[in-house]
Protein backbone atom coordinates (compact mmCIF):
# COMPACT_ATOMS: atom_id res chain seq x y z
CA UNK A 1 0.00 0.00 0.00
CA UNK A 2 1.36 3.66 -0.95
CA UNK A 3 2.40 6.15 1.18
CA UNK A 4 -0.72 7.99 -0.03
CA UNK A 5 -3.32 6.33 1.21
CA UNK A 6 -1.95 6.57 4.37
CA UNK A 7 -1.94 9.97 4.50
CA UNK A 8 -5.63 10.72 4.85
CA UNK A 9 -6.47 8.24 7.76
CA UNK A 10 -3.25 9.35 9.92
CA UNK A 11 -4.72 13.06 9.63
CA UNK A 12 -7.37 12.10 10.39
CA UNK A 13 -5.74 10.56 13.60
CA UNK A 14 -4.08 13.07 14.39
CA UNK A 15 -6.66 15.80 13.71
CA UNK A 16 -9.62 13.47 16.04
CA UNK A 17 -6.94 12.24 18.71
CA UNK A 18 -5.25 16.49 19.06
CA UNK A 19 -9.72 18.02 19.86
CA UNK A 20 -9.65 18.86 23.56
CA UNK A 21 -6.27 18.93 24.68
CA UNK A 22 -5.30 22.17 23.52
CA UNK A 23 -7.08 25.56 23.55
CA UNK A 24 -8.74 25.55 20.61
CA UNK A 25 -8.46 28.39 17.52
CA UNK A 26 -11.38 30.94 17.18
CA UNK A 27 -10.66 29.94 13.16
CA UNK A 28 -11.84 26.64 11.79
CA UNK A 29 -9.27 23.77 11.13
CA UNK A 30 -6.49 23.90 9.81
CA UNK A 31 -6.53 27.48 10.73
CA UNK A 32 -3.71 29.07 13.27
CA UNK A 33 -3.50 32.43 15.63
CA UNK A 34 -3.49 34.54 12.45
CA UNK A 35 -6.19 33.56 11.01
CA UNK A 36 -8.11 33.33 13.99
CA UNK A 37 -7.15 37.55 14.54
CA UNK A 38 -8.48 37.72 11.08
CA UNK A 39 -11.54 36.47 11.59
CA UNK A 40 -12.37 38.24 14.85
CA UNK A 41 -10.98 41.46 13.21
CA UNK A 42 -14.02 41.17 9.94
CA UNK A 43 -16.15 40.28 12.70
CA UNK A 44 -15.83 43.58 14.51
CA UNK A 45 -15.62 45.35 10.90
CA UNK A 46 -18.99 43.92 9.70
CA UNK A 47 -20.76 44.77 13.34
CA UNK A 48 -19.53 48.19 13.12
CA UNK A 49 -20.41 48.69 9.58
CA UNK A 50 -23.93 47.02 10.31
CA UNK A 51 -24.01 50.10 13.35
CA UNK A 52 -23.04 52.86 10.88
CA UNK A 53 -25.50 51.61 8.45
CA UNK A 54 -28.81 51.45 11.05
CA UNK A 55 -28.27 54.63 12.18
CA UNK A 56 -27.32 56.85 8.08
CA UNK A 57 -30.52 55.05 7.98
CA UNK A 58 -32.46 55.96 10.60
CA UNK A 59 -31.40 59.67 10.26
CA UNK A 60 -32.51 59.32 6.34
CA UNK A 61 -35.58 58.63 7.55
CA UNK A 62 -35.97 61.32 9.98
CA UNK A 63 -35.05 64.29 7.97
CA UNK A 64 -33.43 66.84 9.43
CA UNK A 65 -33.53 68.83 12.94
CA UNK A 66 -32.68 67.24 16.24
CA UNK A 67 -33.86 63.43 17.17
CA UNK A 68 -34.10 61.56 20.53
CA UNK A 69 -31.42 59.28 19.24
CA UNK A 70 -28.84 62.38 19.08
CA UNK A 71 -27.97 61.41 22.72
CA UNK A 72 -27.96 57.89 22.96
CA UNK A 73 -25.17 55.62 22.65
CA UNK A 74 -24.30 51.92 21.30
CA UNK A 75 -23.53 49.37 23.44
CA UNK A 76 -22.10 46.20 21.48
CA UNK A 77 -20.60 42.76 23.81
CA UNK A 78 -19.51 40.16 21.26
CA UNK A 79 -18.53 36.61 22.79
CA UNK A 80 -17.53 33.52 21.04
CA UNK A 81 -16.82 30.72 22.24
CA UNK A 82 -15.47 27.31 21.17
CA UNK A 83 -15.20 23.69 22.64
CA UNK A 84 -13.65 20.74 21.23
CA UNK A 85 -13.86 17.16 22.42
CA UNK A 86 -12.18 14.25 21.45
CA UNK A 87 -13.44 10.33 23.01
CA UNK A 88 -11.13 7.16 22.55
CA UNK A 89 -12.72 3.67 23.48
CA UNK A 90 -11.00 0.34 21.80
CA UNK A 91 -12.22 -2.86 22.20
CA UNK A 92 -11.59 -6.48 21.58
CA UNK A 93 -13.15 -9.47 21.62
CA UNK A 94 -10.73 -12.05 22.28
CA UNK A 95 -11.55 -15.79 21.39
CA UNK A 96 -9.12 -17.94 23.38
CA UNK A 97 -8.24 -21.68 22.25
CA UNK A 98 -10.59 -23.78 24.50
CA UNK A 99 -11.85 -27.61 24.16
CA UNK A 100 -14.16 -28.35 21.18
CA UNK A 101 -16.76 -28.92 23.35
CA UNK A 102 -17.02 -24.96 24.83
CA UNK A 103 -16.67 -21.90 23.25
CA UNK A 104 -15.00 -19.24 25.32
CA UNK A 105 -14.94 -15.57 24.32
CA UNK A 106 -13.72 -12.28 26.36
CA UNK A 107 -14.66 -9.01 25.76
CA UNK A 108 -11.94 -5.77 26.61
CA UNK A 109 -12.77 -2.35 26.45
CA UNK A 110 -11.01 0.97 27.64
CA UNK A 111 -12.36 4.71 27.06
CA UNK A 112 -10.96 8.06 27.58
CA UNK A 113 -12.29 11.74 26.65
CA UNK A 114 -10.61 15.33 26.74
CA UNK A 115 -12.35 18.75 26.21
CA UNK A 116 -11.38 21.97 25.97
CA UNK A 117 -13.47 25.68 25.59
CA UNK A 118 -12.42 28.60 25.04
CA UNK A 119 -14.15 31.83 25.74
CA UNK A 120 -13.60 35.46 24.23
CA UNK A 121 -15.88 38.34 25.11
CA UNK A 122 -15.26 42.08 23.98
CA UNK A 123 -17.16 44.72 24.86
CA UNK A 124 -17.37 48.58 22.88
CA UNK A 125 -19.15 51.86 23.59
CA UNK A 126 -20.02 54.38 21.22
CA UNK A 127 -22.15 57.63 20.80
CA UNK A 128 -24.85 57.84 17.99
CA UNK A 129 -23.10 60.78 17.30
CA UNK A 130 -19.95 59.62 16.63
CA UNK A 131 -21.47 56.25 13.87
CA UNK A 132 -23.84 59.33 12.48
CA UNK A 133 -20.13 61.34 11.94
CA UNK A 134 -19.03 58.36 10.03
CA UNK A 135 -21.49 57.42 7.55
CA UNK A 136 -22.32 54.72 5.91
CA UNK A 137 -19.66 51.82 5.47
CA UNK A 138 -18.25 51.02 1.61
CA UNK A 139 -19.42 47.42 0.36
CA UNK A 140 -15.49 46.60 0.30
CA UNK A 141 -15.09 48.02 3.89
CA UNK A 142 -17.81 44.47 4.92
CA UNK A 143 -15.73 41.39 6.96
CA UNK A 144 -17.05 38.40 4.72
CA UNK A 145 -20.20 36.46 4.20
CA UNK A 146 -19.64 34.04 7.20
CA UNK A 147 -21.35 33.64 10.54
CA UNK A 148 -21.24 37.15 12.34
CA UNK A 149 -19.57 38.83 9.33
CA UNK A 150 -22.89 39.19 7.08
CA UNK A 151 -26.11 40.54 7.44
CA UNK A 152 -27.13 40.94 11.19
CA UNK A 153 -30.43 43.03 10.53
CA UNK A 154 -30.05 45.67 12.88
CA UNK A 155 -31.09 47.49 9.62
CA UNK A 156 -34.18 45.23 9.68
CA UNK A 157 -34.44 46.07 14.19
CA UNK A 158 -34.25 49.60 13.73
CA UNK A 159 -36.95 50.09 10.80
CA UNK A 160 -39.34 47.85 13.19
CA UNK A 161 -38.64 50.47 16.15
CA UNK A 162 -39.04 53.05 13.53
CA UNK A 163 -42.37 51.77 12.79
CA UNK A 164 -43.14 51.52 16.86
CA UNK A 165 -42.57 54.82 17.32
CA UNK A 166 -44.58 56.29 14.04
CA UNK A 167 -47.81 53.92 14.98
CA UNK A 168 -47.90 55.39 18.70
CA UNK A 169 -46.97 51.85 20.05
CA UNK A 170 -44.11 52.96 21.57
CA UNK A 171 -42.55 56.37 22.55
CA UNK A 172 -38.47 56.63 22.47
CA UNK A 173 -38.63 59.96 23.39
CA UNK A 174 -39.34 59.10 27.25
CA UNK A 175 -36.93 56.75 27.48
CA UNK A 176 -34.25 57.70 30.34
CA UNK A 177 -30.82 56.02 30.74
CA UNK A 178 -31.70 54.47 34.38
CA UNK A 179 -34.40 51.77 32.88
CA UNK A 180 -34.79 51.87 28.76
CA UNK A 181 -32.63 50.12 26.37
CA UNK A 182 -33.07 48.80 23.03
CA UNK A 183 -31.60 45.30 22.75
CA UNK A 184 -30.88 42.95 19.40
CA UNK A 185 -29.36 39.85 19.97
CA UNK A 186 -27.63 37.69 17.36
CA UNK A 187 -26.38 34.19 18.11
CA UNK A 188 -25.18 31.09 16.24
CA UNK A 189 -24.25 27.90 16.95
CA UNK A 190 -22.71 25.62 14.72
CA UNK A 191 -21.69 21.77 15.99
CA UNK A 192 -19.67 19.13 13.97
CA UNK A 193 -17.91 16.14 14.16
CA UNK A 194 -16.12 12.63 12.86
CA UNK A 195 -15.24 9.42 13.62
CA UNK A 196 -12.75 7.25 12.83
CA UNK A 197 -13.05 3.25 13.89
CA UNK A 198 -10.84 0.48 12.40
CA UNK A 199 -11.09 -3.40 12.49
CA UNK A 200 -9.14 -5.77 12.36
CA UNK A 201 -10.40 -9.54 12.12
CA UNK A 202 -7.46 -11.94 13.82
CA UNK A 203 -7.76 -15.89 14.08
CA UNK A 204 -8.10 -15.60 18.09
CA UNK A 205 -9.39 -11.76 18.14
CA UNK A 206 -11.59 -9.14 16.71
CA UNK A 207 -10.54 -5.63 17.24
CA UNK A 208 -13.00 -3.03 17.71
CA UNK A 209 -16.00 -5.43 16.10
CA UNK A 210 -18.95 -2.77 17.27
CA UNK A 211 -18.51 0.42 18.89
CA UNK A 212 -16.48 3.46 17.74
CA UNK A 213 -12.91 4.06 18.01
CA UNK A 214 -11.64 7.87 17.66
CA UNK A 215 -14.31 10.53 17.54
CA UNK A 216 -14.04 14.39 18.06
CA UNK A 217 -16.51 17.07 17.63
CA UNK A 218 -16.12 20.99 17.83
CA UNK A 219 -19.01 23.11 18.52
CA UNK A 220 -19.69 27.07 18.34
CA UNK A 221 -21.37 29.52 20.64
CA UNK A 222 -21.01 32.87 19.11
CA UNK A 223 -23.63 35.37 20.47
CA UNK A 224 -23.53 39.25 19.59
CA UNK A 225 -25.75 41.75 22.02
CA UNK A 226 -26.54 45.57 20.15
CA UNK A 227 -27.65 47.62 23.06
CA UNK A 228 -28.88 51.00 22.17
CA UNK A 229 -29.93 53.72 24.43
CA UNK A 230 -30.07 56.77 26.43
CA UNK A 231 -26.25 57.55 28.18
CA UNK A 232 -25.27 58.58 31.03
CA UNK A 233 -22.67 61.47 31.74
CA UNK A 234 -19.57 60.82 33.55
CA UNK A 235 -19.71 63.53 36.63
CA UNK A 236 -16.04 63.12 37.85
CA UNK A 237 -12.44 62.22 36.56
CA UNK A 238 -10.41 63.19 33.83
CA UNK A 239 -13.27 62.05 31.20
CA UNK A 240 -15.86 64.37 33.16
CA UNK A 241 -18.93 65.70 30.56
CA UNK A 242 -18.57 62.66 28.65
CA UNK A 243 -20.97 60.27 27.67
CA UNK A 244 -20.82 56.53 29.07
CA UNK A 245 -23.33 53.49 28.82
CA UNK A 246 -26.19 53.92 30.88
CA UNK A 247 -27.45 51.28 34.15
CA UNK A 248 -29.68 49.49 31.40
CA UNK A 249 -27.34 49.20 28.93
CA UNK A 250 -24.68 47.86 31.36
CA UNK A 251 -27.42 45.55 32.94
CA UNK A 252 -28.75 44.19 29.36
CA UNK A 253 -24.66 42.65 29.02
CA UNK A 254 -24.60 41.50 32.47
CA UNK A 255 -27.55 39.90 31.86
CA UNK A 256 -26.37 38.53 28.08
CA UNK A 257 -22.98 37.14 29.88
CA UNK A 258 -24.95 35.31 32.28
CA UNK A 259 -27.23 33.38 29.64
CA UNK A 260 -24.79 32.63 27.32
CA UNK A 261 -22.66 31.39 30.81
CA UNK A 262 -25.92 29.25 31.77
CA UNK A 263 -26.69 28.00 28.11
CA UNK A 264 -23.01 27.13 27.68
CA UNK A 265 -23.18 25.29 30.93
CA UNK A 266 -25.91 23.23 30.17
CA UNK A 267 -24.41 22.49 26.89
CA UNK A 268 -21.32 21.14 28.25
CA UNK A 269 -23.44 18.81 30.74
CA UNK A 270 -25.69 17.66 27.68
CA UNK A 271 -22.64 16.40 25.80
Amino acid sequence: MSAKRFLLPAALVVFLSGCGTYVPEIAEFPGNAVDSDALVAAILINIKCEVRDAVAHFYQTAGKGPTYLDNWGVDALLNLQVSEKSSVAPSADLMPASPASAVLTVGLGVNGSAQATRTDSIESFSTVAEFKAMGRCLPQQRGGPWLLQNDLKLYDWLVSALLGRDTNSANFSTFTSKDKVLTHEVKFEIASGGDFTPSWKLINATVNPSGTFLSASRNRVHTLTISLGPTDVVTTGPNRGAASPSRAMSDAALASRIGAAVANSVNGTLR
